[in-house]
């Protein structure tokens, strides 16, 4: 990377950790148009609005 000292194994992943340096956010949320570069970001985002929890504890069985 030009910007910082990280290196990729491929062009892919250099491209990809780019965005974090030029704040390139392509994913808009519908609810409060927050923006977000990563869809795994959205998509945690997103279940504060719908209510999911997708991850139970193995102990309690509580879900988050």
């Amino acid at each position: 990377c030009n910007k910082c000292t990280e290196n990729f194994s491929s062009l892919s992943f250099l491209i990809l950790h780019q965005r974090r340096h030029t704040n390139h956010h392509s994913i808009l949320c519908p609810c409060c148009n927050k923006t977000f570069t990563w869809a795994s970001d959205f998509v945690r985002h997103h279940q504060t609005y719908t209510g999911e929890r997708p991850y139970q504890c193995g102990i309690c069985q509580k879900t988050f």
